[in-house]
Parts: structure tokens; sequence; C-alpha cells
């Protein structure tokens, strides 16, 4: 119903789309942000590409709600479903950048603060796992997982 309302050729001047993606947004930032994630991700909608101003102010609110999420250092992506795999990487993008530590105003980057952080990061188990599923994935389709030595670029010795 909001994209009809919003594809409404009214002329710019009257600011009809900006004013509907503003009540959109609002709307949608009154709902929890678990529930904003789980429905972002689910399949009761479908983003219908780059020039879809409805998906773009739903995807702006999600990023929004991970962020708040992120902050009661819960996990975000524990039992949340996620088909399509475009819109879960959104979400997984926003919650590692959302989540990762700052000291001083400036994102951790010593491999002590790395380290503590994957050891306490509330998420990292669904990561793990999901790197795991992956990896199931490609060898079903008759590759075989990347590891270490490959993305440092050396072949594995046998």
């Amino acid at each position: 119903m909001w994209r009809k309302l919003v594809e409404i050729d009214f002329p710019r001047k009257y600011g009809w789309k900006g004013s509907l993606l503003g009540d959109l947004e609002g709307r949608l930032k009154q709902e929890q942000p678990r529930l904003q994630i789980s429905v972002f991700c689910s399949g009761q909608w479908q983003d219908r590409g780059l020039h879809d101003s409805v998906a773009r102010s739903f995807e702006k609110c999600v990023i929004e709600a991970v962020s708040s999420a992120c902050q009661s250092q819960t996990s975000v992506l524990e039992g949340l479903s996620c088909p399509d795999l475009q819109k879960f990487g959104t979400v997984l993008s926003a919650v590692i950048t959302k989540s990762w530590p700052k000291h001083n105003g400036e994102a951790v980057s010593d491999m002590d603060g790395i380290l503590k952080y994957l050891l306490t990061w509330p998420d990292v188990r669904q990561l793990f796992k999901l790197c795991g599923m992956c990896w199931r994935l490609r060898g079903a389709w008759g590759g075989r997982p990347l590891g270490l030595w490959e993305q440092n670029g050396a072949e594995k010795q046998t």
C-alpha cells in the first residue's frame, strides 16, 4: 500500500513522497527493534530494487533498530530467520559495525581488544554457526571451503 501511495505522480514541490516516507519511518520506529529486524528479514515484503524508496526507508529504520538492539548487549542474530541473503547481509553488516567496540571514539583495532570482543560478543556464536553453514553449502556445490592458508594466498600442502 505504501508503495502505491509513494508512486503517485504528484509534482515534487508538494513533498508528497517525502512526507509519506517520513510517516512510514515514524510508524516503523514505533515498533520494538527486534520486531523491525524480524519483519525486515521475513518474506512478508519484497524489495523491488535500488529505486524502491519504501524499501530504502525500511532498511534505514532497520539499521537504526540494529544499533539500538546492539546496545542491549544481547544477541541480535539468535533465532533470526532470513531467507533473503541480501537482507541478511544488510542486517549482519549492521550488527558487526554497530556492535564493534570503540575506545576514545575510535574502532578498536589492537589484537587484544579484538580477541576480547570476539570472546564476549553475544552474536559470535551465531556468526560461527553461519560460517559453518556456508562451508557445508560450498561442499554441497562441489566446492571446498577456504582454509586460512588459501585466504593468505598459499595453497595447502598435502
